[in-house]
């Protein structure tokens, strides 16, 4: 579980984060606060992807007739490619 902002602000390596704004686990109001922590007040090479519609583990567990939250999955995947491919190469 996370804790928004405690665990937001104790970050000090670049991060990626995709979440879907309809998520159960973190809600709109938490999400937008780490948004806030990571691309303004810490300034960092962070990134962080709102996707809206996506719902509580569209990445790993989503309906796969659910074409919706497929998208949100591969395109998810693409931002962690992404990312992995810009710091780790």
């Amino acid at each position: 579980m996370l804790s928004v902002p405690n665990d937001i602000e104790k970050i000090k390596v670049p991060i990626s984060v995709a979440v879907g704004d309809t998520d159960m686990a973190m809600k709109a109001p938490l999400i937008q606060q780490m948004n806030e922590i990571l691309t303004v007040k810490m300034k960092g090479d962070h990134e962080v992807n709102i996707m809206p519609g996506a719902k509580h583990g569209f990445a790993i567990r989503h309906e796969p007739d659910d074409k919706k939250q497929t998208e949100f999955a591969e395109e998810a995947e693409t931002q962690a490619v992404g990312w992995f491919t810009r710091w780790f190469t």
